[in-house]
């Protein structure tokens, strides 16, 4: 299995080098990839099945898996603006504001683009067309009321934001609460299907446009209220843990429905799909995961409150059926999407300063390339924070973690009994912090 990886690999790389020699003889250069990028809300590592979950039914995701890369230790942060603000700025938290949720805990209330250029903007001056549909959460100011969706009749009035226009989206479908309203905006429809329909449609106008595009996919579910789905709507409107199974799996259908999508439309092959959830499981629900059942982390700085699932495909481009144990953490995003279709990160903001990148570029992982991988992720919220490694977590108030069991158990290390090798670790993860809070 190893041979074959490393043989398409080498084809993958080689095909490259050929289409460059072809652009330097004076050949056009070959189409940029699009780009999917879908966000799944709350959806933990302990939801699905390609990561040792058992109490849901996610074939559709778990098939995506199969057909690329699942990384296995990717994080994010504990709750939803912070991780989205790192994957649009390739920034920390501390540097854009988005410490906690907007507005919450001395948080920003909105994502200042000026200073902080985003992913799609970059995309955007690179010729990509952009779009977003779903649930922005990166600030609610100046949304605008719009008339009825052309492409759907039933659909009432929208909100329109200049806001996420000025963070560099051609068009939009958001929402503008911190939830999706299930029952809205026509009662008797489920909300998350207004979203993928808008999605559906947007990837049908492609068929016939010839310019890449970035679309990003920020979706409701799984995100409470806990309301009923079209797969049990006999539930009536009990807000209850027992509807979150079906709210997985209409997920779950709805990325199957993405998938096919783009291979009726022939998008699939050119379509860099990427499937991540923001961060940890509600902690008001249980999962059972790896023959365990265990609490979501959701807004905690336990492991499981940041790890999320991370899933990429693109048939033909990355090999399919690998499981990577590379560390991710959210800001590599934004250098790892430009560097896979060939955009140089923005080196300065609006003010013309210099445009610090925390993110660390995993393209070559996509690639079947060698390359430098980071050693060490970050996660904030709000006053608390965490430096982690493979086997040694350090929190802010200087506890130290033997993380070697994660994501089913962390050990407190007593400073009276650290060995010569944690101790280290400590030094080490004092180290870098203190090393990007300096830049």
């Amino acid at each position: 299995m190893k041979n074959d990886l490393r043989l398409s690999a080498l084809l993958w790389t080689a095909a490259m080098v050929c289409a460059q020699i072809k652009c330097i003889a004076g050949e056009p250069a070959p189409v940029r990839p699009n780009i999917l990028f879908v966000l799944a809300d709350d959806l933990g590592i302990e939801c699905l099945n390609c990561y040792g979950g058992s109490s849901y039914k996610t074939p559709n995701i778990d098939a995506l898996a199969r057909s690329g890369i699942q990384f296995a230790t990717c994080f994010a942060t504990p709750v939803c603006s912070p991780s989205r603000a790192q994957l649009l700025t390739g920034k920390y938290n501390f540097r854009t504001g988005f410490i906690d949720i907007a507005g919450r805990s001395g948080a920003v209330k909105e994502l200042d683009w000026y200073r902080h250029p985003t992913l799609a903007m970059a995309l955007k001056d690179a010729g990509y067309d952009t779009a977003i549909a779903g649930k922005w959460h990166l600030g609610w100011n100046n949304f605008e009321q719009k008339k009825n969706d052309k492409y759907d009749e039933e659909s009432n009035d929208y909100v329109f934001s200049p806001h996420i226009q000025a963070c560099g989206f051609d068009v939009q479908r958001c929402f503008r609460h911190a939830y999706i309203y299930y029952d809205k905006p026509k009662p008797g429809r489920y909300g998350p299907d207004i979203y993928q329909a808008w999605v559906l449609h947007y990837l049908e106008q492609r068929r016939a446009n010839p310019k890449p595009f970035f679309l990003y996919y920020p979706m409701g579910l799984v995100h409470a209220p806990f309301m009923p789905t079209p797969l049990n709507p006999k539930a009536g409107e009990k807000d209850g843990q027992e509807n979150f199974k079906f709210m997985v799996e209409y997920c779950d259908n709805e990325v199957g429905q993405l998938m096919k999508k783009l291979e009726e439309l022939g998008l699939r092959e050119n379509t860099l799909v990427i499937f991540a959830g923001d961060n940890g499981l509600d902690f008001r629900l249980h999962a059972k995961f790896n023959g365990h059942v265990v609490p979501g982390q959701k807004g905690q700085t336990g492991d499981r409150g940041s790890w999320v699932p991370l899933l990429t495909s693109m048939p033909g481009r990355i090999v399919p059926g690998q499981v990577l144990k590379e560390l991710v953490d959210f800001t590599d995003f934004y250098p790892t999407i430009l560097d896979f279709v060939g955009v140089p990160v923005p080196q300065f903001d609006g003010e013309h300063r210099e445009n610090t990148i925390d993110g660390v570029s995993f393209a070559h992982l996509l690639r079947g390339q060698q390359g430098m991988s980071r050693e060490w992720v970050f996660s904030q919220i709000a006053d608390k924070w965490f430096v982690r490694g493979e086997k040694y977590k350090l929190r802010e108030n200087g506890e130290l973690y033997d993380i070697s069991g994660s994501p089913m158990r962390e050990i407190l290390i007593s400073q009276d009994l650290e060995t010569a090798e944690s101790q280290i670790a400590r030094k080490r993860l004092s180290e870098i912090l203190a090393q990007i809070k300096k830049q």
